[in-house]
């Protein structure tokens, strides 16, 4: 594999621990891969051995083609590395900070392309401040774009957004996509699984060093089950007792076998079987709703989402609280 990202059984031991077990996964040029995963499930791990910071103790990673051991000087060339803690000095202006990695890169124009690196982040009107004077948010995206400021072929990313108000991890995020659409392979690692599922086209769902799930994104998020039709009347509306019995005539008419659930106050049609699909079904449900003068406050067709796959993998229990949440 020439460009990209390879990774085939990395193993990572700490003492007793270990943190990275068996973990394969690939990363090809423009795409965004999520390595995904709660805290403490061994993605700080495999993306530092990535940037060469850290040695596998097993497996190999090729990183643009160079071995993460043994051809360090390469990967760091190629690789433009966020660590989930920057780490920035506080005395040091921000345009000195992005000018001296141009410099350590060896640009021929280090101050120009210190400049356009803050812009790309936002924050060319901070090029004179101290990095210690600067918000976590803005510190973030300064780190950033110390990642991007030699335009390498290979991003690695973690927790891109942490610290991000809503409006600057949205900008963020479109800002990982360009990248991708420009021929770069990124890799991002993250426990915040809905943001990703706006930015990943495929993903590595890890829990304590381990693959539970790799894939196109689609594929990962069917694991957790077919979509399902939520429909909700409003309290004591017309129509309201005869519900249960129009869905289980419309399913009938539809050629879809399934369970009919109370969830959260709505009405849930959850597939298990037939020749009908939930998209027809809810065309069939909705026409009947509507002959029988019967307005659904909510009528939708509820896809699985990323956090459920996991869950569901991993059987929820002690993730339940770690997964989904933006910190």
């Amino acid at each position: 594999m020439s460009g990209g990202v390879l990774v085939e059984d990395l193993v990572k031991v700490y003492g007793e621990t270990e943190a990275v077990r068996g973990v394969s996964f690939d990363v090809r040029p423009g795409e965004v891969m999520g390595l995904l995963g709660p805290n403490g499930a061994g993605k700080t791990t495999t993306m530092r051995i990535l940037a060469s910071v850290i040695r596998p103790t097993a497996g190999r990673a090729l990183v643009n083609g160079a071995d993460v051991v043994r051809e360090r000087d390469r990967v760091r060339r190629s690789v433009g590395y966020l660590p989930e803690r920057s780490g920035l000095p506080p005395g040091m202006t921000v345009e000195r900070y992005l000018t001296l990695f141009a410099r350590l890169h060896g640009l021929a124009d280090p101050e120009g392309r210190a400049r356009e690196a803050a812009r790309e982040l936002g924050v060319a009107d901070r090029l004179g401040s101290r990095l210690g004077s600067l918000s976590k948010g803005l510190k973030r995206r300064v780190a950033l774009a110390r990642a991007l400021v030699h335009d390498p072929p290979v991003l690695l990313l973690d927790e891109p957004t942490s610290g991000l108000d809503p409006l600057s991890r949205v900008q963020v995020l479109d800002l990982i996509a360009r990248q991708a659409a420009e021929g770069k392979a990124v890799l991002v690692s993250s426990h915040v699984l809905p943001e990703m599922e706006r930015v990943c086209t495929r993903v590595c769902l890890i829990s304590r060093g381990r693959v539970l799930a790799r894939g196109p994104l689609d594929e990962v998020r069917s694991s957790a089950g077919r979509p399902v039709l939520r429909i909700r009347l409003r309290p004591r509306s017309p129509g309201a007792g005869d519900l249960v019995p129009l869905l289980e005539g419309a399913l009938r008419e539809a050629g879809l076998a399934a369970r009919l659930r109370t969830l959260r106050g709505a009405v849930e049609v959850d597939p298990i079987g037939g020749d009908g699909d939930v998209r027809s079904a809810a065309a069939v449900v909705l026409r009947r709703l509507l002959e029988a003068g019967i307005v659904p406050d909510l009528f939708e067709i509820h896809k699985p989402t990323l956090e459920e796959a996991f869950v569901g993998l991993v059987g929820g229990g002690e993730l339940a609280g770690d997964l989904g949440a933006a910190r």
